[in-house]
């Protein structure tokens, strides 16, 4: 057990749940020790770190509050802030605009999902950071399968439920406009693009083509609509760097002799620019948008 001996003033005067707590007539979370004559508030999962430093900050003591810190100790005193409603109070605003710069130089948003990329979701929620929560929650949707948790962190249900819909339409859209291709290239009113005299051929080759890929990207038949063990960033890469095989009218395949400018144009790459499109067009949560869920602190 740790112990902190603080000033009730201190406390109810910063935080609203500390005045419904220790509020005159109201000590109903203190018990009052009968050997020492204190009352006693019981706290417990917070980082003894993260407390002290919120205690100091509430106390005056900003010569012992530190300048910087982890991104990992800035998340857990988001947390401390939220539960004791310290969101409104000016007690760390020189301090969090500080560590926040510090973080951002040491410890950038990541490129995967990782730790780190949901302490960052959590603390530009928590502290209002509207570009770095959309950036950070753009690159979960891109790099999650399908399992997103954020464990101790206390982020709001609802953007996480935001998260996991905006990932699942991302991919049933990619996947729908993947799997419908087929059926085009295949139908008997196909048209090439390029030349209407060759749709016979253009159309076989690109039905072939696009199967056999499907086949080897294990897209066959249609994912389930859960799509886990699927990333954005993993379906689009597949579609990016495909198998490119070429044809030439009234030769059936290539030769050496054969001249670039006489393949026929159309290929699986052109072909499958809308589905990717879908996927390169993913943008993360807009905070501003989503402030209905949540009430995010306050940055000086």
């Amino acid at each position: 057990e740790v112990y902190y001996r603080v000033s009730s003033r201190y406390l109810v005067l910063a935080s609203p749940h500390f005045r419904r707590t220790l509020g005159q007539w109201n000590w109903g979370e203190s018990i009052k020790n009968e050997k020492d004559g204190l009352y006693h508030i019981f706290a417990e999962d917070w980082d003894e770190e993260a407390f002290l430093i919120v205690l100091r900050a509430i106390h005056g003591l900003t010569r012992q509050v530190p300048k910087t810190t982890s991104l990992e100790m800035l998340a857990k005193i988001a947390t401390i802030l939220e539960y004791y409603e310290l969101e409104q109070a000016e007690i760390l605003e020189d301090r969090t605009t500080q560590w926040m710069q510090h973080v951002k130089d040491t410890c950038p948003i990541p490129e995967s999902y990782c730790r780190d990329l949901m302490l960052w979701i959590y603390v530009s929620w928590a502290f209002n950071l509207t570009p770095e929560f959309e950036k950070s929650t753009a690159t979960l949707i891109r790099h999650s399968h399908g399992w997103i948790q954020f464990q101790d962190l206390p982020l709001p249900p609802g953007i996480i439920a935001l998260l996991k819909e905006k990932r699942r339409v991302a991919l049933t859209k990619f996947f729908t406009e993947l799997h419908d291709l087929p059926a085009q290239f295949r139908a008997a009113v196909y048209t090439c693009p390029f030349d209407s005299s060759q749709s016979f051929e253009c159309g076989i080759f690109m039905f072939g083509s696009l199967t056999k890929e499907l086949d080897t990207w294990d897209y066959t038949p249609q994912p389930e609509a859960s799509y886990l063990g699927i990333s954005i960033h993993k379906a689009y890469t597949k579609a990016m760097v495909g198998r490119e095989a070429v044809w030439a009218p009234h030769s059936g395949h290539q030769t050496p002799k054969k001249k670039r400018s006489s393949f026929h144009p159309c290929n699986l790459s052109s072909r499958l620019v809308s589905a990717r499109l879908i996927l390169m067009s993913i943008r993360g949560l807009n905070l501003k948008e989503i402030k209905g869920h949540a009430t995010p602190l306050r940055l000086a």
